[in-house]
């Protein structure tokens, strides 16, 4: 099974829009690495997200965070660098998702295949596990910037 790799922003953002219980509808298992996992639980991460954290569901995997980091995430968060440096090392069949506009520019150049949170979203709504538009409104009240080129095109590629 291909490894599914998250960011920290992608399930915050899903925690808070009330979507986290969707994202194995679409992959059977996410894995995150100890650094997502710890900001993830952090004082500071969204109570809804912590609570999700620490029960931990059997479709969350945690792994260490790889050591070396790959060289091309220098300047990028832990959480960031741990993430693409795990795809990285499963490159042969893993999906990174993460949405900083740095960490997409590493992945890319890294040839990573990698999606963001609206594309999950559209995903989601494509298979009728959720309202696009509904779930990109509440995206905006979170405070979650959400380009509306990129909603845009993910509503033309998904036909919604």
């Amino acid at each position: 099974m291909s490894p599914v790799i998250c960011d920290n922003a992608a399930l915050s953002a899903l925690a808070e829009i009330d979507h986290l219980n969707l994202l194995p509808l679409l992959f059977p298992v996410i894995t995150v690495t100890e650094s997502v996992r710890q900001e993830a639980t952090h004082l500071r991460a969204p109570a809804a997200l912590r609570q999700f954290m620490l029960q931990q569901p059997e479709w969350l995997a945690v792994e260490a965070d790889p050591v070396p980091l790959h060289p091309i995430t220098e300047g990028l968060e832990d959480r960031e660098s741990s993430s693409i440096t795990l795809a990285w090392e499963n490159r042969a069949d893993s999906l990174l998702v993460l949405d900083d506009l740095r960490a997409r520019k590493a992945a890319s150049a890294l040839q990573l295949p990698h999606t963001g949170l609206v594309s999950i979203l559209g995903h989601m709504a494509k298979e009728e596990f959720t309202d696009y538009d509904q779930a990109i409104l509440n995206l905006r009240e979170t405070g979650f910037h959400v380009s509306p080129t990129i909603v845009g095109m993910v509503r033309k590629r998904h036909c919604l």
